[in-house]
């Protein structure tokens, strides 16, 4: 990213790193329970791609952080 002077993935207003973070949620969730592995799993999956196609359909979006408004203006 910083080669081709682009704004990493992570710092973009989609939802990517937050449903991930999500999905790593429910396994650790559904491992402590005992849940079978393919259950497990499938949960966490489900829980990325549910909160991915939720952000799409309705347009949720997470704040920019905008650096330039922070810096002083001379």
């Amino acid at each position: 990213d910083v080669l081709i002077n682009e704004v990493p993935l992570l710092f973009r207003k989609d939802i990517y790193a937050l449903a991930c973070i999500a999905g790593g949620f429910v396994y650790f969730v559904c491992y402590e329970l005992s849940l079978p592995a393919p259950l497990t799993e499938l949960a966490a999956a489900l829980t990325v791609i549910a909160i991915r196609i939720a952000a799409v359909k309705f347009h949720i979006q997470l704040p920019i952080l905008d650096l330039d408004s922070t810096k002083q203006k001379d």
